[in-house]
């Protein structure tokens, strides 16, 4: 599965999607320009807007028939807005789907090691702090500095590896993390 945020600022072509990703499911989420792709079928989708403490996206893929639920988050990036309240959002939404296997993803433009994500801290686990190594910082290119962006993984979720990649395409350095979804059988889908 690929999550991209703001994607739409440069104008891609009109078959970009289907010409680079045959025979994957493609999701464009509004208003923030944020597609999700995947060789899963993505059944259910429901986007939640909180004015100015984020936009927030709910979708549930099926994984070898097995549903996982991914919260894709674009929370504000205003330098004097105070982020508490987005994240206490991000939190209580995720306490919804932690008895399943999930996924948090986005531009949190928060530090991970932020004290704001100690709630989320209690059912989730930081991928890079699991399976990450080498350099963590995200952003702003091409000097990064800080991780502002994030992957969550459920207890549900086995973390292999994470690497933060480097890239000219973007102002943020992308997320690639190798995941083990378990599920209640004790069987394994990657």
């Amino acid at each position: 599965m690929i999550v991209i945020a703001e994607f739409g600022k440069k104008g891609l072509p009109p078959n970009f999607w289907s010409n680079n990703f045959p025979d994957h499911r493609y999701r464009r989420l509004l208003p923030r320009e944020v597609a999700v792709v995947s060789k899963h079928p993505i059944h259910e989708s429901e986007t939640i807007h909180h004015s100015d403490r984020g936009l927030y996206h709910r979708l549930t893929l099926s994984i070898v028939e097995q549903d996982v639920a991914l919260m894709v988050c674009d929370l504000p990036s205003r330098p004097y807005h105070q982020r508490s309240e987005s994240i206490r959002r991000v939190s209580e939404m995720a306490a919804l789907m932690k008895d399943q296997p999930a996924l948090i993803v986005g531009d949190m433009n928060t530090p991970v090691d932020s004290v704001h994500f100690n709630e989320l801290r209690h059912s989730y686990r930081n991928a890079f702090a699991v399976g990450g190594q080498g350099y963590h910082a995200t952003w702003p290119m091409p000097l990064p500095l800080i991780a502002i962006d994030h992957l969550w993984v459920s207890r549900h979720i086995d973390v292999v590896a994470c690497r933060i990649k480097w890239t000219v395409s973007s102002d943020h350095r992308p997320i690639v993390a190798d995941l083990i979804i378990s599920d209640f059988d004790h069987q394994s889908a990657k």
